[in-house]
């Protein structure tokens, strides 16, 4: 028996032996040796009959089970209320000790019997409900109707007797009336009890249907076993994976191990295009292919080695797309649009040589090419909700210990396919060139192939880097020397806003998006700071189109705006950046840097404008410096 079997603390292993001879299984019926109570304070009496719902499997041995209370736990004020019938969770060895098998016969059979006993329950209400309405029914045909059969028909000059009667009549209808409303409230609380069995009559039939559908789980857990490993052969023979050559050429040395990058790129941020409309997409994945055949040291960077494999996705965060309300073909396109940025592929390189593969989706959506320690430990610890506590490991004497070790599991299950997957584009195209020639392996899964061949490169992990600032916090460092003369980069739509030019541009409060009724010349613009009153301002040229009378023409008209600095409603994003001392090689870094490329679109458009402002001026005075 392995260790890794769960147990109650304080067993021996013979007895341990001996309970885990007791099968298990959804479906299955068991009742309570003793009185049990639950950590909730929900009870079940001794001889309770409870149904298995569930059993979850560690290490390939039953581990935490899953049993439903009986229809008849539950209160007529639950039942009011609408509350489900609870469940019990435990750990199989609690289960054995405290619970003993039955069959599905003597179950049914007791269920029978209680179904019987709410039957005969619901018939006793019924007919106490038709004598309570038959007693109404004699109190309403007692009761006098009309003047005359109130009050008599007597002489007039009685008087004196029919107020006597009046008063006794009174009396007499009073309690008439109490009495009918008594009657009236016990109908409706048997009415109530009635509905109350009625509903927890229909929860054993219920019951049925869900112990049905709870025995057929270990066939269809073996049935989706099965498809796993169909789909998991079927990434070996190709499957839903196609590889085309983007770059031919010759090989890598067949010594040249395979480098296999961890982190996950994304294209958007490694290409920095479409800066001003939210940059690239999976439409410019043939982009990304025509610069990696222009430009070889885009193949570098990207791979990093001459024979290497990466994962890449089109965007890391979602591309901002205005449809329409009430657009529902616009709103499905971009949902549809979300899904293909969302959908990963595989780079993988061999000396000149640069493939590209289509992965299925299974595969598509993992984070990274392999995993970091973070990943491997996160199924086995449960977050603390307060912030000083460490992180509690689950062990196996933890109910969600099961679901964590199949957690587990699925994530390793997720890794070993790209193992297999990769292996078989090496037998089928040879993508990774003749790394196995010479070395005496033939498979990919082999660990000594792996530790001979393979190179891990572990950069999705808190590594130690350069000690340099967030790129908000440099802006900050860099304004901060802002005064008149200083001169700035200038982002146009996000320093001009209604409320400092409303004749410029207005906010529409029904479609929340602002409505430019002039453009800036340059959305990205050198300008000279120069005080204004109390206020920095800059300015900043903005055409309009007029319409020219004497020739009939639209016409572009530009002017020049005096736009404040850090005027209070210039909020979010940076409008500007002081570059009197910026060095262009921080700017470098701060593009190169994939860590600080996250976040790109707030700054990767100002930061290239500066930069190549800057490599401009000095080439200008290299060229003034040699003449």
């Amino acid at each position: 028996m392995s260790d890794n079997l769960p147990a109650v603390r304080g067993t021996t292993p013979h007895a341990r032996e001996e309970r885990a001879a007791i099968s298990v299984r959804p479906g299955s019926w068991w009742r309570t040796k003793k009185d049990l109570k639950s950590h909730h304070g929900r009870t079940a009496p001794a001889g309770s009959i409870l149904l298995c719902t569930d059993v979850e499997y560690a290490h390939g041995a039953p581990h935490t089970i899953h049993l439903r209370d009986t229809p008849a736990s539950r209160s007529d004020d639950d039942i009011r209320r609408g509350r489900p019938v609870s469940g019990w969770q435990m750990l199989y060895d609690e289960l054995v000790s405290e619970y003993e098998p039955v069959s599905e016969a003597d179950a049914l059979a007791s269920r029978d019997r209680e179904i019987a006993a709410l039957g005969y329950e619901i018939g006793e209400i019924q007919a106490d409900i038709q004598t309570r309405q038959h007693d109404l029914q004699q109190i309403a045909a007692s009761v006098p109707t009309g003047p005359a059969g109130l009050l008599g028909a007597g002489d007039e000059a009685d008087v004196e007797g029919r107020q006597e009667m009046a008063v006794r009549m009174r009396e007499s209808l009073e309690q008439r009336s109490a009495e009918i409303s008594r009657i009236s409230a016990e109908i409706t609380a048997s009415a109530e009890q009635m509905q109350a069995r009625s509903t927890r009559l229909s929860a054993y039939y219920e019951e049925r249907g869900i112990a049905a559908a709870a025995s057929i789980k270990p066939v269809a857990a073996v049935a989706g076993r099965i498809m796993e490993q169909v789909d998991t052969i079927g990434l070996y023979a190709g499957t839903n994976v196609a590889a085309d050559l983007i770059i031919d050429g010759a090989s890598a040395p067949a010594d040249a191990p395979l480098h296999l990058f961890q982190r996950k790129l994304f294209l958007d941020e490694e290409l920095l295009i479409h800066l001003l409309d939210g940059g690239a997409d999976f439409e410019d994945v043939d982009t990304l292919f025509e610069r990696l055949r222009d430009d070889p040291a885009l193949v570098q960077r990207i791979f990093g080695a001459p024979r290497a494999a990466i994962l890449m996705q089109p965007r890391r965060r979602k591309k901002e797309r205005i449809t329409a309300p009430g657009d529902i073909g616009a709103t499905i396109d971009r949902i549809m649009r979300e899904q293909e940025d969302e959908r990963a592929f595989m780079l993988v390189r061999d000396g000149e040589r640069v493939c590209h593969v289509t992965l299925p989706d299974f595969l598509s959506s993992a984070p990274r090419l392999f995993p970091t320690p973070d990943d491997i430990d996160a199924p086995y610890r449960r977050r603390s909700w307060y912030r000083d506590e460490p992180d509690r490991v689950i062990g196996q004497d933890d109910l969600g210990y099961a679901k964590a070790t199949e957690e587990f599991r699925q994530l390793a299950l997720m890794y070993e396919r790209f193992l297999i997957m990769m292996w078989g584009l090496h037998d089928r195209l040879g993508i990774f060139g003749p790394i196995t020639e010479g070395s005496g392996y033939t498979n990919f899964a082999d660990p000594g192939f792996q530790q001979e061949n393979f190179r891990l490169v572990m950069d999705d992990q808190a590594l130690i880097g350069p000690n340099r600032p967030a790129w908000r916090d440099y802006v900050k460092q860099q304004n901060a020397r802002l005064r008149p003369g200083s001169r700035i980069v200038a982002f146009a739509h996000r320093l001009i806003t209604p409320e400092i030019a409303s004749h410029v541009v207005s906010y529409d409060s029904r479609t929340h998006r602002e409505n430019w009724k002039a453009r800036p010349v340059e959305p990205i613009s050198l300008a000279t700071v120069r005080r204004s009153g109390a206020d920095l301002v800059v300015d900043i040229e903005i055409a309009r189109e007029v319409y020219d009378r004497s020739s009939y023409e639209y016409r572009q008209r530009v002017t020049k705006l005096a736009v404040p600095l850090n005027h209070p409603s210039q909020r979010g994003e940076t409008g500007y950046i002081v570059i009197d001392a910026i060095d262009s090689r921080d700017l470098d870094f701060y593009l190169d840097s994939r860590s600080q490329r996250e976040a790109y679109l707030d700054y990767a458009a100002i930061v290239i404008e500066v930069r190549d402002l800057l490599r401009a001026e000095q080439r200008r005075m290299r060229q003034r410096s040699s003449g």
